[in-house]
């Protein structure tokens, strides 16, 4: 009996070292793939957030928010739509997100793209029909004075006669 007990405890002081001992391998390679970590790469911090970063976590996610921080001011400072939309591809979700739509809304409407149609003025003349009433077409002139319809004939006294069969 006392050998059985022996060899529990034995086997449990080897398992929980064993325990002990990949725990402490787990924070060395966390901590080794945290220094080695692009702290500007987005998706290399979110991958880093999304694993098991143990005690790196907090850590972590300071930095993603510092680079959000980072990228807008440096989208704000550029002011075009390509630094905005840069930055809303790595953030789409972030706090700043409305903001920079709205900005590039705003750009693309101060300065329409040389080759979109549908963000330049139209260059011909619109379908007459199509123009909402009392309003002027572009370059119509003035509108022009409809003449009466024609009177409809009168009635005549005798009823026309029935069609037979």
């Amino acid at each position: 009996m006392i050998g059985i007990v022996a060899a529990v405890v034995v086997l449990g002081l080897a398992g929980g070292g064993y325990y002990f001992y990949s725990q402490s391998q787990g924070a060395t390679a966390t901590a080794t793939a945290w220094e080695t970590i692009d702290q500007n790469d987005v998706n290399a911090l979110r991958n880093f957030i999304d694993g098991d970063p143990g005690e790196y976590r907090e850590e972590a996610q300071t930095a993603l928010a510092a680079l959000e921080a980072s990228r807008y001011a440096s989208a704000r400072s550029e002011d075009s739509i390509p630094a905005y939309e840069s930055f809303l591809n790595d953030f789409p979700s972030s706090e700043n997100a409305i903001a920079a739509r709205g900005r590039i809304a705003e750009l693309q409407i101060e300065q329409p793209a040389a080759g979109d149609p549908a963000l330049t003025a139209p260059t011909t003349t619109p379908d007459p029909d199509l123009v909402p009433p009392n309003a002027v077409a572009p370059d119509a002139g003035p509108p022009s004075i409809a003449s009466p319809p024609a009177p409809e004939p009168e009635p005549s006294a005798e009823p026309e006669p029935l069609p037979t069969n």
